[in-house]
């Protein structure tokens, strides 16, 4: 019953902006960097619930899920930045990846 609960509802509706995908395969750190070298709205960095759009490519050899990828996992915080300029950083990164 705050009385700035209306705000809170407003802007924080639907769901969270960090998840994970995995890739068609497992790539190096070579293409990595240069995936990430594309980005111009991702930054690297872990989320910590900034407005700044984060990437990461966690290791997992040390996860219990390890054996079920197939691919590199990616990992994304979408910030405040518009959506469609998200996508499209995006989706320009991976076509280095090709």
């Amino acid at each position: 019953n705050h009385k700035n609960h209306n705000i809170w509802k407003r802007d924080f509706s639907g769901s969270s902006g960090l998840f994970s995908f995995e890739l068609n395969k497992k790539y190096s750190n070579i293409v990595f960097e240069k995936f990430y070298k594309k980005l111009r709205i991702f930054k690297i960095g872990y989320s910590w619930g900034g407005f700044q759009s984060l990437i990461t490519f966690p290791i997992i050899s040390n996860r219990k899920y390890k054996e079920s990828l197939k691919g590199s996992l990616v990992r994304v915080y979408c910030g405040l930045e518009d959506s469609n300029d998200q996508i499209k950083d995006i989706i320009g990164a991976l076509k280095i990846l090709k």
